[in-house]
């Protein structure tokens, strides 16, 4: 399942589990380090590229939380380590996002 598309790469799901992000032109594939989802279906994914750190990034926003914490992601591909991030917009929820839709990357934004 493709998850986001950016810049000619594509990030896609499994059905074992496994995240990959794959360039269709070179059919070159790497597999993603495992990161804790609730579900597959109860997140919404974002891929760019970070012009200052010269990196990709992938951004995870899950929509089912358990208490207050927002378990929202971001993967710098160099690193290769999945992050948690908290720095949301004052009044954002989670739940604003649709599931089925992928976040865009504008002007080094999410």
């Amino acid at each position: 399942m493709i998850l986001c598309c950016y810049d000619g790469l594509a990030l896609l799901w499994c059905p074992r589990g496994d995240h990959l992000l794959w360039n269709p032109s070179t059919n070159e594939s790497v597999q993603l380090p495992n990161h804790e989802t609730t579900s597959l279906f109860s997140s919404t994914y974002g891929l760019g590229y970070d012009s200052i750190s010269d990196d990709y990034k992938i951004l995870r926003v899950e929509h089912i939380s358990n208490g207050p914490e927002r378990p929202t992601k971001i993967l710098a591909l160099m690193s290769g380590s999945w992050k948690k991030i908290d720095n949301h917009p004052c009044g954002f929820r989670n739940k604003t996002i649709p599931c089925k839709n992928s976040l865009s990357f504008v002007r080094g934004a999410f």
